[in-house]
């Protein structure tokens, strides 16, 4: 007997889904689908209540905050507030992917393992179709953002090129250093008094960071405990090299995501005002991160629609 960990499920496909009856037959209408609320959350989801995501936006917008400060002042308001967006709204659209739409497509895709109900399982596979949409949307969402955050970024440093100047971070830093302050503290602490961040809000940064790293270990959890699509679409063995693709670029995106929001935006944190040589560093790693986020946001894009493309073909046989 095969271990059930490693066996394939085999999914009813558009072959096994009886014949839709007439649609001008009202005797004979098809049931209503599962009711989708909006932002395709389903009646299925476990969506965040609304303590948890205030608190989630309140992080965020503590984080980002930190990255306006290091620019207000160099780069145009415009342009401060379009990259508060542009990471807003990345942050929100893979927080609908990782925590709403691939739960509810292994939840969808057990389902229909266990009905044995032709209405059912027709209701269940036009779910499936449904959710893979909605995931082929938040990804084609995701493009645009990242394509505009990296324009600004480019914009933000040619802005910062040509009004270099410095505030005093590194005068501060010796000063400390001959108060007796270790260095690795000097930093920190040169960061927050030229930037003029009050002691108390460090540790309110803190448990922003901490709530933040913690929402986004959530999303790598949820798609290590998602069916692989390997598994939920075990019927189409000429489609396991795309399916393969889509698993692995699900892995690597919530990984870049982390480095993104856990990694790369905290380090504005501990730069001083007027420090524009480590915030152009800065800079050019969070676009090198997002030029890698765009590939993997094209390629799995592509392998969904070809998946899509493949039952939509089968629905019409």
């Amino acid at each position: 007997m095969k271990d059930q960990h490693t066996r394939k499920i085999t999914l009813h496909s558009a072959h096994n889904i009886p014949e839709r009856p007439t649609p001008f037959s009202p005797a004979h209408a098809p049931a209503e689908p599962p009711l989708r609320s909006h932002m395709g959350k389903s009646v299925l989801s476990a969506a965040l209540n609304a303590h948890q995501e205030a608190d989630m936006t309140s992080s965020l917008d503590i984080v980002l905050e930190r990255v306006q400060r290091c620019l207000t002042g160099r780069i145009t308001p415009a342009d401060t507030t379009l990259l508060a967006i542009c990471l807003r709204q990345i942050f929100e659209n893979a927080e609908i992917l990782y925590s709403i739409l691939l739960p509810e497509l292994t939840l969808c895709a057990t389902q229909m393992v266990e009905e044995h109900s032709d209405q059912s399982a027709s209701l269940l596979y036009f779910n499936l179709k449904m959710l893979l949409q909605d995931s082929e949307i938040r990804l084609e969402r995701l493009t645009p953002l990242g394509q505009l955050l990296q324009s600004t970024i480019l914009t933000s440093i040619e802005s910062l090129d040509r009004s270099c100047s410095i505030y005093g971070a590194a005068r501060i830093k010796r000063r400390l250093q001959q108060e007796g302050e270790d260095e690795e503290r000097t930093d920190v602490l040169a960061a927050i008094e030229a930037s003029h961040i009050p002691d108390s809000t460090y540790y309110q940064w803190m448990q922003a960071l901490r709530l933040l790293t913690s929402r986004l270990q959530y999303w790598q959890e949820q798609n290590e405990q998602r069916l692989e699509f390997t598994l939920i679409f075990g019927s189409q063995p000429a489609l396991q090299p795309t399916l393969q693709q889509i698993d692995t670029m699900f892995h690597l995106l919530v990984e870049r995501l982390q480095k993104l929001f856990i990694i790369i935006l905290p380090e504005f944190h501990n730069v001083a005002r007027g420090d524009d040589e480590t915030v152009v560093l800065h800079l050019l790693n969070l676009m090198q991160h997002i030029d890698l986020l765009l590939a993997h946001i094209d390629t799995l894009k592509e392998a969904i629609r070809v998946l899509i493309q493949c039952y939509e073909q089968d629905e019409a046989l």
